[in-house]
């Protein structure tokens, strides 16, 4: 099954993961776990559930990635699994996520903008990126800030210009780790990241076009995740 899609008759079942990583779990995690019964397909859950697809979808990976959760896929009379999936719906929104409709002008808050970028610190910006980039993030001026949405314009600039630089980047460098086979270390990451970028870190806050921006970015870090399984 493609990772990015969880088709509508998959059925899932509740695993016993390490409870150390029950921390990890998010609102939507927990609420997964308690509807899961190994016999509602995703479809049912979908609609008894007070949640997005795209969230629950979400909630499905993140469980399965952290070994609290595992699925197959249900099969319709001729055999075939149904092919109605989730979670990879595309917006009518330009390529790189942002709506121009939600963005202001770099030239209108330029005073707050450069202000926020001076501010940061190294420290602050390796958080999101990986050192060989820190120059050219100096050089880089945001395209989408807005000072009226629920993340600071520093943090606004930051994941933008990892969004337009994630395809540059190796897995490695997406989870902000050296090369290594530690698979405890390569977790770790990926649980970090997955703190950093998941869309449940701003449930009901205003952060307009940024939602499916970090959602891409999410996505990135997932894959990234599985490709050093």
């Amino acid at each position: 099954m493609d990772s990015a899609a969880i088709s509508s008759l998959t059925v899932a079942r509740r695993c016993n993961g390490d409870n150390r990583l029950l921390t990890e779990l998010t609102t939507v995690d927990w609420v997964v776990l308690d509807f899961v019964d190994g016999k509602r397909t995703f479809q049912e859950l979908a609609q008894l559930l007070p949640t997005e697809q795209s969230a629950l979808t979400m909630a499905f990976r993140h469980l399965k990635l952290l070994g609290f959760l595992t699925w197959e896929s249900a099969e319709t009379n001729d055999g075939h699994a149904n092919q109605t999936s989730f979670g990879q719906s595309k917006p009518n929104i330009p390529s790189s996520g942002w709506s121009s409709s939600s963005s202001v002008s770099a030239v209108n808050a330029s005073v707050e903008l450069n202000t926020a970028l001076a501010d940061l610190s190294d420290e602050q910006c390796l958080q999101y990126i990986p050192s060989k980039l820190l120059p050219k993030f100096r050089a880089f001026m945001p395209r989408h800030s807005d000072p009226s949405l629920d993340i600071d314009i520093g943090t606004q600039a930051l994941i933008e210009f990892l969004n337009l630089s994630l395809e540059s980047l190796t897995p490695y460098e997406i989870l902000g780790i050296e090369p290594t086979q530690d698979k405890g270390v390569i977790r770790q990451a990926y649980l970090k990241r997955s703190r950093l970028f998941h869309p449940d870190r701003y449930f009901r806050k205003n952060i307009g076009s940024y939602a499916s921006v970090l959602s891409a970015i999410f996505k990135a870090v997932t894959r990234a995740f599985s490709s050093l399984q």
